[in-house]
């Protein structure tokens, strides 16, 4: 039987590098129909919860079918703000955390944009790599709220201003960017 494995944050604190006791920390397996647990803790192992992650994102049909487990291991990633699981993050940024329906979306509904902003620059230079190769608007959209979150009103339009100058492959990023985020007011200066 395939097992799908998940790891949980069971302090609510903050990641292991900001002093989060380790034991605090736990390892979840579970088989595809969650009948089974068992919990193994892994104390100081952060490699093992990072590449535990990486093998469960990377195989998104898995993931996708049980979304309440891909929000928890996407939870952690943004807590553990770990460099080496951004490019396996930015491939969901468009998972919602709804089912699909008629309404409008909130940018809460794409949890992955928030963890994303929280993992800072790695996440910056993995959705701009993303953004250069992509057409979707959707995305493009996210790639843009990751960008704004990350440098805020004034340096994200700058910087993509300046990236879409060197880069002719973010022209269509740019266009939604600034379609969803204006230029912000000039303040004046004394």
């Amino acid at each position: 039987m395939k097992t799908i494995i998940v790891l949980l944050l069971l302090n609510v604190g903050t990641a292991f590098c900001e002093g989060v006791p380790p034991a605090s920390y736990e390892l979840q397996n579970m088989d595809t129909n969650g009948a089974s647990a068992v919990l193994v803790s892994f104390g100081q192992q952060r490699d093992i919860a990072v590449q535990t992650l990486k093998s469960f994102l990377k195989e998104k049909d898995k993931a996708a079918r049980r979304p309440d487990v891909l929000e928890q291991a996407l939870n952690l990633v943004g807590r553990l703000r770990a460099p080496e699981l951004v490019d396996e993050t930015v491939d969901l940024i468009t998972f919602r955390r709804i089912a699909y329906t008629d309404r409008f979306s909130t940018p809460s509904d794409f949890p992955v944009v928030g963890i994303l902003v929280q993992m800072g620059q790695p996440a910056l230079q993995a959705v701009m790599k993303q953004a250069a190769q992509d057409s979707d608007s959707l995305r493009l959209l996210l790639y843009a709220g990751v960008v704004r979150g990350i440098l805020g009103p004034e340096l994200g339009a700058s910087f993509v201003r300046m990236r879409t100058e060197r880069d002719r492959h973010l022209e269509q990023f740019r266009g939604v960017y600034f379609s969803w985020y204006p230029d912000p007011p000039k303040t004046a200066t004394p």
